[in-house]
């Protein structure tokens, strides 16, 4: 969540006692990692080490390095050698540790950790927000991956994914579906690149590259190495070779070339250039995408989002010209001394709605809540207007990046690492548009992992697409991949319950009774559907897979009751395994109904923790049957006096009523009576068993009038 060049304010131990040798390497090593060369800084931070190995600073910084450059395992290390050198000078270490950590899948580990950070820092500022959320995210984790997947990922072939990243796929269709192409995004070799991208350990700065796609077994567009020396729609090798700097003429299709080619030097620059959309205006293909640092490298911030058009008759891109009206601007600070720069922001990673009329994209500039957020732009015309904010739905004070509108136009898929999930960034869905979004939802495993996964498109909504992760294929650590997205489809399973409402004592049908089904949710009961019986007293719901449900049946005259049903366990098609009938008790005004297991201590009155479920089961009966008085009555053993025994039983009475009055129960409902030791229920008392016994409550119906008015 936070960037490589942000310095947190921190006060580490020992730094003025160093020599001068440590002093010169320490400042080379900050000066890299200031001017974000992660991979150059990790390697002067390793020389402090070598020649200071208690140099705390130096082994939290190295921690910080291999963090950016996706190194998890290497940055636990780091982050943990720094604590063992120190565990209390810096409460940040915890916070970055428990990150770590959870990346890793660790998720105990990562809770100790980040209630630790907590714990020690009780400042309500960003830092404590972050831990918030990724604490919450390791509860979201546990719960989602206990779920069964309703999808399955592919890794795709090398000819794709390389030892470099790629991410940012979408789909490029010529013609027809023969004629379909993936462009992604790649830091690979053989691209325009002019150097390192060393902030995030890559090789290279990245460009966007394609490779043709046939159908598979099922139907889907997929890459192979077959389609290697396949027609392409353009060609971008230097002399024709297929294999140069990307600075050759585009080639028509059905050329003889690569399968997997760099869109050239008309689209890519020689810095950081990806994230297409194609899309159709006035019958041309339409790209937009991101270039950044105007496509120079150190010399610019931020990025810009650009178009290209296809030209059908040569089959190739043409040149990129930048959308101003979408480009932002803000004011940053450029030196210790408070001097401030007017930049671009950072705006990229395009998505079009189905239309073409509204364009989401991802930006830091001004009004949004923090790191980059989703903002969009609506076009009239051939023009697009100023962006807006989407709002603080999806929106978090951390980074929301790479939406994609579904097919339908009313679902935004993104990736964030501000909303609780299993790792770093997650994918979620929300519904609406614009700025007024609802219900956003973890897309849960597997299209999420412990690590990050991010650009979900989708080429036939919530069925098949691609998605870009960081995850360990092999179980070691990796760059970004693309994978193949596909649903999971199961029979469908229909599932029921019946039953029929009964008496209690007779077990004969009461007709005309109302039984209603809710939907269990952590503490709470979520109404669903009533059914009113007819003469048969016969009841039936259709019921979902994998919920948990209650039944409460009510008839005139008699006292609710409830049944608790489950189809976490369904596996196929069924009415529940037998009738669920419900039992309901005549109300007899007056008759006593012992309280099962409301016993008191010897000498006792206060509410016992074993008493608490039976006095809850009170509290539910009051609230399903609105309209009950009662009477609370107490008894006690015949040890003592009876005078004593008689102030001891009101005492217990008034202690039920209190507990029940604490769970919201109206105070004009409840009545209480101590009878002493005049109605024992076993005489005499042989033992502790039976004085235990005889020391109850018990509740008597006093009327069903109650209006609570």
């Amino acid at each position: 969540m936070r960037a490589l060049g942000i310095l947190i304010s921190i006060s580490w131990v020992g730094l003025l006692a160093q020599n001068s040798k440590v002093r010169k390497l320490l400042e080379q090593a900050d000066g890299e990692y200031a001017m974000r060369n992660a991979t150059e800084a990790a390697e002067l931070y390793k020389k402090v080490l070598s020649a200071d190995p208690n140099n705390q600073y130096a082994a939290y910084r190295l921690g910080r390095c291999y963090w950016h450059t996706q190194q998890t395992e290497l940055a636990v290390e780091a982050y943990q050698r720094a604590l063992s050198i120190n565990p209390n000078t810096n409460d940040t270490l915890y916070l970055d540790l428990g990150i770590a950590q959870k990346k890793l899948g660790r998720y105990d580990d990562a809770k100790q950790n980040l209630e630790e950070f907590l714990r020690r820092h009780t400042t309500k500022d960003i830092l404590r927000k972050e831990a918030e959320v990724e604490l919450e995210g390791c509860k979201v984790a546990l719960e989602l991956m206990a779920q069964p997947p309703d999808y399955e990922l592919a890794l795709l072939p090398p000819i794709v994914n390389t030892k470099s990243s790629e991410y940012a796929p979408t789909l490029f269709v010529v013609k027809s579906k023969k004629d379909s192409f993936l462009i992604f995004t790649s830091h690979r070799a053989g691209g325009l690149s002019k150097g390192k991208f060393s902030e995030y350990g890559e090789e290279n700065y990245s460009d966007l590259w394609m490779v043709q796609l046939r159908s598979n077994k099922d139907g889907y567009p997929f890459p192979t190495e077959k389609s290697q020396g396949k027609a392409q729609p353009q060609k971008s090798g230097g002399k024709g070779k297929g294999k140069g700097k990307g600075k050759g003429k585009s080639a028509p299709a059905g050329s003889s070339s690569m399968a997997i080619q760099n869109l050239g030097k008309k689209v890519n620059t020689i810095a950081n250039d990806g994230s297409a959309i194609i899309t159709t205006e006035g019958g041309s293909l339409v790209m937009y995408y991101s270039i950044c640092g105007g496509g120079k490298i150190h010399k610019y911030w931020g990025c810009g989002i650009y178009r290209s058009v296809f030209d059908e008759k040569t089959r190739e891109w043409g040149p990129f010209e930048k959308l101003e009206a979408i480009a932002g601007k803000k004011e940053v600070v450029v030196n210790s001394k408070g001097k401030k720069k007017t930049v671009p922001t950072y705006d990229a990673q395009p998505t079009l709605s189905p239309d073409g009329n509204i364009m989401y994209f991802i930006s830091d500039r001004d009004g949004g809540l923090g790191g980059t957020d989703i903002w969009y732009s609506q076009r009239t015309g051939k023009e697009w207007g100023t962006p807006v904010h989407a709002g603080k739905v999806i929106n978090t004070p951390f980074n929301e990046i790479y939406p994609h509108v579904g097919a339908d136009g009313r679902t935004l898929y993104f990736a964030s690492d501000g909303h609780p999930g299993l790792g770093g960034y997650d994918v979620f869905r929300a519904e609406g548009r614009l700025s007024s979004w609802q219900n956003v939802q973890n897309m849960g495993a597997p299209i999420n992992s412990s690590y990050d996964d991010f650009s979900l498109f989708w080429v036939k909504q919530d069925t098949f697409g691609y998605i870009a992760s960081n995850r360990p294929p092999t179980g070691q650590g990796g760059r970004d991949d693309i994978y193949a997205v596909k649903r999971i489809f199961r029979p469908k399973i229909e599932l029921a319950v019946h039953g029929t409402v009964r008496d209690g004592a007779t077990k004969l049908p009461i007709p005309f009774a109302t039984v209603t089904l809710y939907e269990v949710q952590g503490d709470k009961l979520i109404p669903l559907d009533t059914f009113n019986t007819d003469q048969s007293a016969a009841y039936r719901f259709t019921l979902a897979q994998g919920k948990d449900y209650r039944l409460i049946g009510n008839a005139p005259e008699y006292l609710a009751n409830e049944v608790s049903v489950s189809t976490r366990d369904a596996t196929k098609s069924a009415d529940l395994e037998a009738d669920i009938d419900i039992y309901l008790d005549r109300i007899e005004i007056g008759r006593p109904i012992v309280l099962q297991n409301i016993y008191f201590d010897f000498d006792k009155y206060d509410i016992r923790p074993d008493a608490a479920s039976e006095l809850d089961r009170l509290v539910t009966l009051l609230q399903q049957n609105p309209g009950l008085r009662i009477l609370i009555g107490a008894h006690t053993d015949t040890n003592g006096s009876e005078a004593y025994n008689l102030k001891l039983s009101n005492n217990r009475a008034k202690s039920v009523v209190e507990y029940l009055k604490q769970k919201s129960v109206d105070a004009r409902r409840l009545s209480s009576i101590g009878y002493g030791e005049a109605m024992p229920l076993i005489y005499p008392e042989l033992s502790d068993a039976d004085e235990q016994a005889n020391r109850r409550a018990e509740f008597r119906i006093l009327d069903l009038g109650f209006a609570g008015k």
